[in-house]
């Protein structure tokens, strides 16, 4: 093959199409490396970085933070029994995990679209007396009944029996 056609081939399959240096800081070349990288660095360095994920408390960073500690502090994450809810519903993916004491629904919209919660009335009779544990917003729905999800919406709604 021709050179060329090699580099177009390359240019769509490769994987290095979606990698970039890790973003530390907004310093030269990221805080990646004092030499220029092998790879592109996005322009978006300097506002989008480890250094400034940290500094923030409303970051990805810290709210994955939150995401494992509710691991440790709530057994139904591990041991609870899992039922998809709304499986024909082309935007929200929900679920229900229960063990013996606890109850949690998990409620995710996947879309940049505002979308309405409807959950079944028999799922709706389960949740009663909960309360929002966790939310990627900073205000969280104040109940789980008639709720409009805002775009790329998730939270946790949680039970004790």
């Amino acid at each position: 093959m021709a050179e060329e056609d090699i580099i177009a081939i390359l240019k769509e399959k490769s994987r290095d199409n979606s990698r970039t240096p890790v973003q530390w800081n907004n310093k030269e070349n990221a805080g990646f490396s004092n030499a220029t990288p092998w790879i592109e660095i996005p322009d978006n360095y300097r506002s989008i970085n480890a250094e400034q994920a940290i500094e923030n408390p409303n970051s990805i960073f810290h709210h994955y933070q939150k995401l494992i500690a509710l691991r440790k502090q709530y057994q139904v994450i591990t041991d609870g029994d899992y039922q998809l809810l709304l499986s024909d519903h082309l935007a929200i993916f929900a679920y229900l995990r229960e063990n013996k004491s606890q109850r949690m629904l998990v409620v995710n919209n996947f879309y940049a679209e505002e979308v309405t919660l409807e959950l079944p009335e028999d799922v709706e009779k389960l949740l009663v007396n909960g309360k929002i544990i966790i939310s990627n917003y900073l205000q969280a729905p104040a109940s789980i009944q008639n709720v409009t999800l805002r775009p790329y919406e998730s939270f946790v709604y949680f039970i004790q029996k």
